[in-house]
């Protein structure tokens, strides 16, 4: 290839050479850490932070993968952690007091858990509520009592259910999936009975899945939603010359079901 103006060449060649600089100023400008093990490794890496939760020191390695170590297994002396920095200014590194403190939302969990849920259900209509529930944490595994209030076929109806739900993942946004078996209350004050496990009473159990997502150190949102079986109690007028005779009914309910909230 021809070039007929030699001054547009030197140009780029002037911009090539430019931003080659930049580039390398932009790579060794990035200060380096070097962490000193107990067990005498030493680890280099670039932007490290601490995970003030789980105790965890996280740090991108020179080629790209993230490790991650315990704060407890550095190596410690009478200056305390021995934490190497290496600065583009400076042909020798220095030791750090500190790790600098990563941004964290991770919650801190406790040995009880409480549930606030709003609530949105369909079978062959809308319909909507709120549910609560509050219980035990044995690691993963949760367990408690809910009840609620929902308002199904224009009637008041008082669920109070046993919840069952299993952490999937131990990280900061934790999947998981539950299950909930209970009875309903409302105004036609049919009381449960064992019988109501085999035949139709009112009744409900039903299974889902979800997501706890950290906004602060003790509380998560929660997205959650699955399918529900209901059974609920309604009155129908019964084939009957007086118009105010009405017979008791049981309708059946296959529902899906959203639910939004908060977890402590």
């Amino acid at each position: 290839m021809c070039v007929s103006n030699p001054f547009l060449l030197s140009k780029l060649l002037l911009l090539i050479v430019t931003a080659f600089l930049i580039i390398q100023n932009e790579t060794y400008s990035q200060e380096r850490y070097s962490f000193r093990l107990k067990d005498g490794t030493e680890i280099f890496g670039y932007s490290p932070y601490l995970d003030t939760v789980k105790n965890t020191v996280i740090m991108e390695k020179p080629d790209g993968e993230t490790i991650r170590f315990m704060y407890e297994s550095i190596f410690s002396d009478s200056r305390g952690p021995f934490i190497n920095i290496y600065e583009h200014t400076r042909k020798a590194p220095y030791r750090l007091t500190e790790i600098p403190l990563g941004i964290d939302t991770c919650r801190l969990t406790g040995f009880y858990f409480f549930e606030l849920r709003a609530i949105g259900m369909y079978a062959d209509s809308f319909y909507y509520g709120g549910e609560a529930a509050l219980g035990l944490r044995f690691g993963a595994f949760n367990i408690g009592i809910g009840a609620g209030a929902w308002n199904v076929s224009k009637v008041f109806r008082l669920p109070v259910f046993l919840h069952v739900k299993l952490d999937l993942m131990n990280d900061c946004i934790r999947p998981f999936i539950y299950g909930d078996v209970g009875v309903i209350f409302d105004e036609y004050k049919i009381a449960p009975a064992i019988k109501y496990l085999t035949e139709p009473g009112p009744k409900f159990a039903g299974l889902g899945l979800g997501f706890d997502i950290p906004v602060s150190k003790t509380m998560d949102f929660s997205i959650d939603g699955g399918m529900r079986y209901v059974v609920l109690s309604n009155e129908r007028k019964a084939p009957s010359c007086d118009p105010l005779v009405y017979s008791q009914t049981f309708t059946e309910y296959y529902m899906g079901y959203v639910r939004l909230g908060i977890t402590f």
